[in-house]
């Protein structure tokens, strides 16, 4: 069964944010979605989870989906190592050994296999995002919300981030709502790649690269880009 918000209204004092858009979201796979600084990706992510009280939509497929976050900063409580941080958001279904057993799991899937016990002050901001890359896909969600959880790092860290994502996506499939702002990142990550643009926000462009087709996926980039100049980023 596949997910959708249709005729999201969203307004921020005299500024509208939404006024109709749809998006749906097909199951078992990555919808990254583009936009400017200030268009509303955050609020569409919050909007799909049901949390933002302020939009009006009629959310079909939600019902009961349990929902994963990634976001721009790790999040990670300072208090507590790698592996219970991962552990942490899985106990209460998993029970304590089960969750610590998740974690290292997941935690040696991202590259950090003699991390465990670092805490975040000692770990590197891309070791930080990878632990909460791993705590991501660790819970076993049905939909998981990533909100350019790859822009606070260097560009080759970064790299190694989208690496390790698409692995741990193609192995642990579940449908992703992934936005950006970035037109290179958004077509490497998206099965599915849907542009936002315009005050309300619009959808202006809706495309499925295809990874394997370089020729392809160069004219994608130039499209999207085309639509940069128009307000696009």
């Amino acid at each position: 069964m596949g997910y959708s918000v249709s005729g999201l209204r969203l307004r921020y004092g005299e500024r509208t944010v939404f006024d109709g858009l749809s998006l749906e979201l097909e199951p078992r796979t990555a919808t990254a979605v583009l936009g400017p600084s200030g268009c509303g990706k955050t609020s569409l992510l919050m909007s799909v989870a049901g949390l933002l009280p302020a939009a009006e939509a009629d959310r079909s497929g939600f019902r009961d989906a349990r929902f994963g976050f990634a976001f721009q900063e790790p999040r990670l409580l300072p208090w507590l190592s790698a592996e219970d941080n991962v552990a942490f958001v899985l106990r209460r279904t998993l029970g304590k050994a089960a969750a610590r057993e998740r974690a290292r799991d997941f935690l040696a899937r991202v590259g950090l296999a003699r991390e465990f016990s670092k805490r975040p002050s000692e770990l590197s901001g891309g070791m930080r995002q990878r632990v909460s890359l791993a705590r991501a896909f660790a819970f076993p969600s049905d939909v998981l919300l990533m909100d350019e959880p790859f822009q606070s790092v260097d560009p080759r860290t970064r790299a190694g981030l989208v690496e390790a994502f698409l692995e741990l996506e193609s192995a642990e499939r579940r449908t992703v709502l992934f936005v950006t702002h970035d037109i290179a990142e958004a077509i490497r990550i998206g099965d599915r790649v849907c542009a936002l643009s315009g005050a309300p926000a619009v959808m202006v462009a809706d495309l499925r690269p295809d990874p394997k087709n370089e020729a392809e996926r160069r004219e994608l980039e130039t499209r999207l880009y085309s639509l940069a100049f128009s307000g696009l980023a």
